[in-house]
């Protein structure tokens, strides 16, 4: 699946050009967990009890051999992350997402300097690889990448359980992700500023933005996130676990949230057959014998931390 590239546009602050993304880099299978099934805070100790008890048997007897499974869970990261959009919730209405991470490790994060994420998700794959935004920090493309979930039916009442059909299945959305780190104090969180930050934005946008209005936030979530445990596919292509617990309050508290996810990489946008349905193979057997595990009542873990009124499933 070729596309033809292209450029336009640059901008100071910004940083590169408006540029459009011809290749996957990489696909993301996410299957959101029950968090009260987790303790608080998560610790490498925790992840890799888990691992070892859940993930690693199931993989093991998904394939029924020892070599796929590579390493543990060596990595713990802790993050402060917010959601941000307009009062009219502009950016949502577009399929858009803006996010600031910062790095909690130790403690409460003070610093004002954020790693600022502008996200394009949604499931048409031309309309999204054809959408033009600006340069990650450091002249990097835009990250396109395909976002794998259960498929799920969601429910008129917003409170009652999301429905899962008999058999595993997929969802497929794709995402085309920039990146920015700069100052993230609350005079700067203006939609002027956003403007500034991702010009190619406004062509995005159903209404042009201000200067001075200033961005809403969703909840304030503790990130706990454990990284480092991967499994083989074989030709090459690995996946790379990630264990993640948001708290909207204190972290000795039960998460809200709860994530399982493994990405692989698709350089020059391929993914072999084999591979791709070993994963597939894997990501079905998740959903199925993690039993309780499974979470059963939200289908997204970005919808539970937008700014009120503007998540959208």
């Amino acid at each position: 699946m070729k596309l033809a590239a292209s450029a336009t546009k640059h901008d100071a602050e910004s940083g590169g050009d408006v540029i459009m993304r011809q290749e996957l880099d990489a696909r993301e299978y996410k299957l959101l967990l029950n968090p009260a099934k987790f303790d608080a805070p998560l610790s490498k100790a925790s992840a890799n009890a888990f691992w070892h008890r859940e993930i690693e048997q199931i993989i093991r007897e998904c394939f029924n051999s020892s070599h796929a499974v590579e390493n543990a869970f060596d990595e713990l990261l802790k993050r402060n992350v917010q959601y941000w959009d307009t009062h009219d919730c502009a950016l949502a209405s577009a399929d858009l997402t803006l996010r600031s991470r910062v790095d909690a490790s130790a403690g409460r994060a003070t610093v004002d300097e954020h790693e600022i994420i502008l996200k394009l998700r949604m499931a048409d794959f031309f309309v999204v690889a054809d959408t033009r935004l600006d340069r990650s920090d450091g002249d990097k493309k835009p990250q396109f990448e395909e976002d794998i979930a259960p498929y799920e039916g969601r429910p008129p009442d917003p409170a009652a359980a999301v429905v899962s059909p008999a058999k595993p299945s997929i969802r497929s959305r794709y995402a085309l992700t920039t990146k920015r780190h700069r100052h993230w104090d609350e005079s700067s969180r203006t939609e002027g500023r956003l403007r500034r930050l991702f010009p190619a934005i406004e062509d995005l946008l159903k209404r042009p933005l201000g200067d001075d209005d200033a961005l809403v936030g969703g909840p304030e979530a503790y990130e706990f996130a454990a990284r480092g445990a991967k499994v083989g596919f074989g030709q090459g292509v690995v996946g790379e676990f990630t264990l993640t617990l948001w708290h909207f309050g204190a972290v000795e508290e039960a998460p809200a949230v709860a994530e399982v996810s493994f990405k692989c990489d698709t350089p020059g946008g391929e993914m072999s057959g084999k591979a791709a349905r070993m994963a597939l193979e894997l990501f079905n057997a998740l959903q199925t014998d993690l039993g309780d595990y499974v979470n059963t009542t939200h289908s997204s873990k970005t919808a539970l931390a937008l700014p009120a009124g503007c998540a959208s499933g």
